[in-house]
């Protein structure tokens, strides 16, 4: 379960990097900037979910699953 999600994070990182250097070297110019730098925000949230889910104990779901069997 955890890793799935860790997993599509992963995806969405990726997704939003490569949307971001898209946007900066496509759309020189016209604002590219200001909108790959908000690109690049939602981003770095993205990346900080990420580390939670990578310092989350995937025991503690083992655990509170046990207590519903």
């Amino acid at each position: 379960m955890l890793e799935r999600c860790r997993s599509q994070v992963n995806a969405i990182i990726r997704d939003l990097n490569e949307i971001e250097q898209g946007i900066r070297r496509d759309f020189e110019g016209i604002g590219e900037n200001l909108c790959a730098n908000a690109i690049g925000e939602i981003r770095e949230k993205y990346e900080g979910i990420r580390r939670d889910l990578n310092n989350m104990d995937e025991s503690i779901f083992v655990k509170a699953g046990d207590l519903f069997w």
